[in-house]
């Protein structure tokens, strides 16, 4: 059983008529409910920037970062796998949509 704690914030809006912004930030404290006792924290944030070229066609650009700290118990103890508290992530792609009912 886990039991936590979240925090969190988001922006979002146009900065032109063809492009938006986004941006979050989160935080997660938690205590697990074992024997061995312990807890777990979790930081994460991203943006991104995206671009209409049409209605229906966009680009974007996404990047994301996260940080996990566990207690040593909950870690890979696989002599293969290196525990890396810290994450980060790069999107980029094209968005296309229609409606399905006109």
């Amino acid at each position: 059983i886990v039991v936590f704690d979240e925090a969190s914030a988001n922006i979002a809006g146009l900065l032109t008529d063809r492009l938006d912004f986004g941006a979050g930030v989160g935080y997660t404290n938690g205590g697990i409910q074992t024997g061995l006792g312990g807890s777990a924290k979790n930081l994460g944030a991203g943006a991104q920037l995206r671009y209409g070229f049409s209605r229906s066609v966009a680009a974007f650009l996404n990047y994301t970062y996260m940080r996990t700290d566990v207690p040593t118990y909950l870690q890979p103890v696989d002599l293969l796998t290196t525990y890396r508290p810290d994450r980060q992530g790069v999107r980029v792609g094209v968005t296309v949509w229609f409606d399905l009912l006109h």
